[in-house]
């Protein structure tokens, strides 16, 4: 995701990371390598005890109502997954099998005293609104 203007610092938060190559163990899950790779935009930071998901929720990615959803409406979820592993293949991002990939993520805007002024829990399947994190990164301007 690219985002224009603003003179804020990026910080990306992880929950964790799939090990690769480079990573010196299991511990380190390769943040360095993710960050390298996926997050050039500025730091990137593993939060091991979530607290970033928990102020998002903590919300599952299968519910009741989504796996619902999904029995009754089947072409629609195979075209949304279809969609989303067009948008990571785009984007070069190999998913996996591995580790806690069903808690939703999202985008929060933290102004210089803590306080959030935007939040976007995220939508499976729907890229995040990067015009409205743009416009929530320029009013920190003001």
């Amino acid at each position: 995701m690219r985002i224009r203007g603003g003179k804020q610092n990026l910080v990306g938060v992880v929950k964790e990371v799939a090990p690769t190559a480079q990573a010196a163990n299991d511990t380190v899950l390769g943040v360095g390598a993710f960050e390298r790779e996926y997050f050039t935009g500025g730091s990137l930071y593993l939060d091991e005890d979530r607290a970033f998901y928990g102020y998002l929720g903590n919300k599952k990615l299968l519910t009741p109502g989504s796996i619902l959803k999904g029995l009754l409406l089947p072409w629609r979820t195979y075209k949304s997954l279809k969609a989303v592993g067009a948008r990571m293949k785009e984007k070069n991002i190999e998913g996996n099998m591995v580790g806690e990939g069903l808690i939703l993520g999202g985008v929060l805007v933290v102004d210089r005293t803590g306080r959030v002024t935007y939040s976007y829990p995220e939508q499976t399947g729907s890229p995040a609104p990067v015009e409205a994190i743009e416009e929530a990164l320029g009013a920190l301007d003001d």
